[in-house]
């Protein structure tokens, strides 16, 4: 039995209660014969307590197996107040680890590929051997994966237990002792010294064993039938590694078992040396571990051979001082229930903090990290900033500066060497140095399933293969591998030369962040490095955004608008509001304000401004020239004309700040459609020099149709005299003109009538602007 603290207190209480007892008892005349005196023993080892007295002559014994423990009260003073109110000393005890417990923890080989399975690791805090279990190696034999799987939840009494229960998922999957058009599993291993394993599974696993470094390694498997039966089959075998220890726990097991079987036929025989190229020759021959496997005999019933199993292994267990026991508790590794924020590497030079953001209903988490090398500032800052973020599903958890000490230096990396090369390699093998340990248990135990890792690289990939600027490189399995090409595209809208383009790219360094937890956690893995070659306001721009459209993209929370200032810093400054979504598709940009006496174009964009778009982009800029509406007047004369002041041709340039920046804006964020909303007086449809009510372009294949369907739109329900036209041409160097011409953009001119009242003047554009947003896909909200 197993001695707990609990039995351990009731034991030293009995005793003391018995004494005194038997002093009370006693009195000087009363001990005159054997028969009247009083002795008592006592007794106590590992598995308890035993009290005997002789009370005159009688016989009374206690044993602590007839004692239940008692359950104390949740937390509570069992009595009395404390009258001050305050824990008289120590610290409480329901805050701290149990004196003997395990943890489990859980890993996958293979994720996100047909062969993912999952692995479990079970570990005592009291030292004993390292055994590893497996089942499952041969898809048709289910007592062994299914004794696994219970094993995965066993409490060991000391050392760590790693348990592989499914070992060869697709065979299982179609009960075939390997799958369809693979090799058999228990021939994939090494055959000499020299050799690697064949199979992309048989390499995960045994990249797992040599992690963990077991001492023991059993394997369960089954026979069609009986060995004795003399068929050819091993049912009802334990096969072994010939060395002394792994004969030893091989007999052992043999003789336990044959004791509980009465019929010859069933009973277990001992054979020697396990097929070359199976696991448990290999990791014997070749990695120095006690090996054995387990048969059980399919004539038996699937309940008998699963039993048959877990008693086999129970008496390996209980000889390798590790005998299970459901009394031990349990702490999950796979979760962390700590202070936020948390201390990672805590109590190290490395201490660095971690972030936890929580939206108020379920769905993805995801990891953002800055800063894993130190001279990388982008990453860093931008991550700091994603502090202050909401987010509407899931979890966020962002680590603003991953290796402390470089980032205060401002180096790649200090003496402790570069952590990007630090990380775990396969399933189950530790870091290499303890922050990169306590940043993948983090990732682990938080079961966080995106990260995206912010870097900073030279040049542009997109212009040199060896440059690494501006890519995202993601580990090569299908959902993340889709999302970089999704984040490429979307960023790819904001960035107008070709050659300075993201480019998505596969295949992450092996020791780094990304490629190891993807490999050996299953996480979606991204490295987004933009390019030094940039300024720092744009490395952090793409950064941010990256993240943005991630979050979108999972459905966390909406991108934020963006609100940019054109000619910052002038007298001509005014806003810009940015309206991204996380779908491709066109960019629409909508003017208001060109000229500063037509009011309805900046009071239909006030609107637009607080759109939602579920593709592509709408960009709002209300009052292109800000200082003329807060005149009133068409223009400033000092300044001239807006609409008079853009290229009219590809060697041009704009003539002043505000139509640079303007034109600047439109080629930045890659505009495919524009609408420039202005006022004319009368109506065109009655009067031939009239501007008022008219929809003016330059012909073209994409925008002519364009121009009709919104004639037909903003005509329903209008007047004959008040319909209205579409009229080719609009003015040499105004803002449609131009950027028609020299950007290529699908440009629109849209002209209300001033003989309308406002409010039907406004009403026009911001019928205008939703019928171009649903009719590209953008689709007003």
């Amino acid at each position: 039995m197993s001695c707990t603290s609990t039995r351990r207190r009731l034991g030293a209480l009995a005793a003391l209660f018995a004494l005194v007892l038997i002093l009370a008892a006693v009195s000087p005349g009363l001990a005159t014969s054997d028969s009247q005196k009083v002795t008592t023993s006592f007794e106590y080892d590992e598995d308890g307590w035993r009290m005997t007295v002789n009370f005159f002559g009688k016989i009374y014994t206690v044993d602590s197996k007839d004692l239940e423990p008692v359950e104390e009260p949740g937390g509570e003073d069992p009595g009395g107040e404390d009258p001050g109110g305050e824990d008289p000393g120590g610290e409480d005890p329901g805050n701290e680890n149990p004196e003997h417990y395990v943890t489990r923890k859980s890993g996958k080989l293979l994720p996100g590929t047909a062969y993912e399975t999952t692995y479990y690791v079970i570990e005592s805090n009291k030292p004993g051997p390292t055994v590893f279990v497996v089942g499952g190696v041969h898809g048709n034999e289910p007592a062994g994966y299914l004794a696994a799987d219970q094993v995965a939840n066993y409490r060991i009494s000391s050392g760590k237990l790693v348990v592989l229960p499914r070992a060869n998922v697709r065979a299982i999957q179609q009960n075939r002792r390997y799958a369809s058009g693979d090799p058999d599993l228990n021939r994939s291993f090494p055959q000499a010294a020299t050799e690697t394993p064949d199979t992309p599974l048989a390499t995960a696993i045994w990249d797992l064993l040599k992690a963990h470094k077991p001492k023991f390694v059993i394997d369960m498997h089954e026979g069609v039938d009986y060995y004795k039966a003399g068929t050819g089959s091993v049912g009802q075998t334990v096969i072994y590694h010939p060395n002394s220890e792994a004969q030893a726990t091989a007999t052992a097991i043999v003789n336990a078992m044959n004791a509980q079987i009465q019929e010859s036929i069933r009973k277990f025989t001992l054979l020697r040396y396990p097929v070359q190229g199976g696991l448990t020759r290999a990791s014997a021959d070749y990695l120095g571990t006690y090996s054995m496997e387990l048969e059980t005999s399919q004539k038996q019933t699937l309940s008998t051979r699963i039993d048959l199993q877990l008693k086999m292994l129970g008496v390996a267990l209980d000889r390798f001082g590790m005998t299970p026991s459901d009394d031990i508790p349990i702490l999950d590794g796979d979760e962390y229930s700590g202070p936020w924020p948390r201390k990672l590497a805590e109590g190290t030079p490395f201490e660095t903090l971690m972030y936890k953001i929580e939206g108020s209903e379920p769905g993805p988490s995801v990891l953002v990290v800055g800063g894993v090398r130190g001279a990388e500032p982008s990453g860093v800052q931008v991550a700091n900033e994603l502090l202050n973020y909401t987010i509407e599903r899931g979890t966020l958890y962002v680590l603003p500066e991953a290796n402390k000490q470089a980032v205060a230096a401002g180096k790649k990396y200090t003496e402790s060497g570069d952590l990007n090369r630090q990380f775990p390699q396969s399933a189950g093998a530790p870091a290499t140095s303890p922050l990169a340990q306590a940043i993948y248990d983090a990732v682990d135990d938080l079961n966080i399933e995106w990260v995206i890792d912010l870097h900073e690289e030279s040049g542009y990939r997109s212009t040199s293969a060896s440059a690494e600027g501006n890519s995202i490189v993601s580990h090569p399995q299908p959902a993340a591998g889709y999302v970089a090409q999704l984040l490429s595209q979307l960023l790819n809208k904001e960035i107008a030369s070709a050659s300075q383009k993201f480019v998505p790219l596969a295949s992450p360094v092996k020791t780094g962040l990304v490629r190891s937890t993807a490999d050996t956690l299953g996480t979606n893995s991204f490295y987004v490095s933009t390019s030094t070659s940039d300024s720092l306001a744009t490395r952090k721009a793409y950064a941010r955004l990256t993240v943005d459209y991630l979050l979108a993209h999972l459905g966390m929370r909406d991108i934020p608008a963006e609100q940019i200032t054109l000619a910052p810093g002038t007298d001509y400054a005014t806003p810009m509001t940015v309206i991204r979504s996380a779908v491709p598709g066109p960019t629409l940009m909508v003017v208001g304000g060109v000229r500063g006496n037509d009011p309805s174009g900046p009071a239909a964009a006030d609107v637009a401004a607080t759109f939602d778009v579920d593709a592509g982009t709408l960009i709002v800029l209300p009052r292109a020239n800000a200082k003329a509406v807060k005149a009133g007047l068409a223009y400033v004369s000092a300044d001239g004309d807006l609409n008079r002041q853009f290229p009219v041709s590809s060697t041009d340039t704009p003539k002043g700040v505000l139509a640079t920046a303007i034109f600047d804006a439109l080629k930045k964020h890659n505009v495919d459609w524009l609408l420039d909303m202005q006022e004319a007086a009368g109506y065109r449809s009655t009067t031939a020099g009239s501007l008022g009510n008219t929809l003016i372009h330059v012909p073209g294949d994409v925008t002519t149709p364009m121009v009709n369907s919104l004639v037909a739109k903003l005509n329903t329900g209008l007047p004959q005299g008040q319909r209205f036209v579409s009229l080719a041409g609009p003015v040499t160097s105004g803002l449609v003109r131009s950027s028609q011409d020299v950007l290529g953009i699908n440009s629109i001119y849209l002209s209300t009538s001033t003989n309308d009242k406002l409010e039907s003047r406004k009403a026009l554009n911001l019928a205008a602007i939703s019928h171009m947003m649903e009719s590209l896909g953008l689709t007003a909200k």
